[in-house]
This record gives C-alpha cells, sequence and structure tokens, in this order.
C-alpha cells in the first residue's frame, strides 16, 4: 500500500482546508497512492465529512493527551 500521510490537529481553518486541497490534489499527483489523516477529536465534523468524500483518502482518530 502507497501512502502519503498527514497528522490534523485542531480547528484552525489553514491546516483543515489545507487538508482538504492537499487530498484533492494528491489524487491528480499521486493516484495510486492513499492519503491517511491522522486526526484529534478537534477537528470539525465538517472537515472529516468532506475528506470522507474525497477518493482514496483515509481518516484515523487518535486522542490526544497534552497541549501540542
Amino acid at each position: 500500500m502507497k501512502l502519503v500521510v498527514y497528522a490534523l490537529w485542531g480547528s484552525d481553518k489553514k491546516y483543515t482546508v489545507g487538508a482538504i486541497k492537499n487530498a484533492t490534489v494528491n489524487l491528480e499527483i499521486y493516484p495510486d497512492f492513499i492519503s491517511r489523516f491522522y486526526v484529534d477529536d478537534l477537528v470539525p465534523q465538517t472537515i472529516l465529512y468532506d475528506l470522507e468524500e474525497i477518493p482514496n483518502t483515509e481518516i484515523i482518530h487518535k486522542n490526544i493527551i497534552g497541549d501540542w
């Protein structure tokens, strides 16, 4: 399995909207790859829904302890 892996924490739009753009662009640049996003509970549900709708995209939920 070929992966492009990201960590997405929190709700800052410069990261959440960027994640959607990255997953979309990866379809063109890396068509044989899966875009995998490790996310915490603070990522907005609307962003998670948008990511889930992009082909070849996976979301893995992780609990983060402490202030990263």
